[in-house]
């Protein structure tokens, strides 16, 4: 349940979170950072600029839901590979399959994407409207 910024809950190991780990109450859209674990059953939350608020979160403000934990995923070390790979004079796939750098899951890839998994040497130009057709 949230109360403000306050997380609180029943039963739940709110000390076995890390730092940069996310929380997402129920069926929200939102997942708020993990500013101080109090103990197992409090935490508080973040309130990043730019970002929603869990105050008006409205499947957690106020009354108890279930709530999923984004685990904080370190990048430093995929961008230290890309970088080298690139000075090697390698090439770089990239796969906008529209997500955050913060979701832990895959979502579908797009289907000009998917095209060039069978034709790996064609050029890849996302910029269409016509979702039918390839550019």
């Amino acid at each position: 349940m949230f109360d403000g910024i306050n997380c609180k809950g029943e039963g739940t190991k709110f000390t076995a979170l890390k730092k940069g780990d996310r929380i997402r109450p129920g069926k929200s859209a939102e997942a708020y950072r993990l500013k101080e674990v109090i103990s197992d059953t409090e935490a508080i939350l973040a309130e990043d600029y730019g970002e929603a608020s869990p105050r008006d979160d409205i499947h957690g403000q106020g009354k108890w839901t279930t709530y999923d934990v984004l685990g904080h995923v370190d990048q430093a070390k995929m961008f230290e590979s890309v970088q080298a790979a690139l000075a090697a004079g390698n090439c770089l796939g990239i796969f906008p399959e529209g997500g955050s750098h913060d979701r832990t899951d895959l979502l579908p890839l797009k289907v000009n994407t998917s095209h060039h998994l069978y034709f790996p040497h064609s050029p890849l130009d996302n910029s269409s409207f016509h979702a039918s057709r390839i550019n």
